[in-house]
């Protein structure tokens, strides 16, 4: 299992595991959990030099397009 580190709002670093790794139109998404919760998270990632950076996708069009793209992956599955 792979597990990324992400500040929070409030500042708190939350552990988090990568559930599914998804590719949209040249972007880079991971869909993500706290240990031991049923919710997920999708974040987009940058690669920054040799660090890799994730950003929240909120609710919206960019969003919805991870979560039918990750809906599809989980279907064939």
């Amino acid at each position: 299992m792979k597990y990324i580190t992400v500040t929070m709002d409030n500042g708190k670093q939350e552990k988090l595991e990568v559930l599914e790794k998804i590719d949209i139109a040249d972007k880079h998404y991971v869909i993500v959990a706290p240990e031991d919760s049923d919710l997920a998270y999708a974040y987009r990632v940058t690669v920054k030099g040799k660090f890799e950076e994730y950003q929240s996708v909120s609710a919206g069009k960019e969003f919805d397009k991870v979560l039918e793209k990750y809906n599809e992956l989980m279907a064939k599955s």
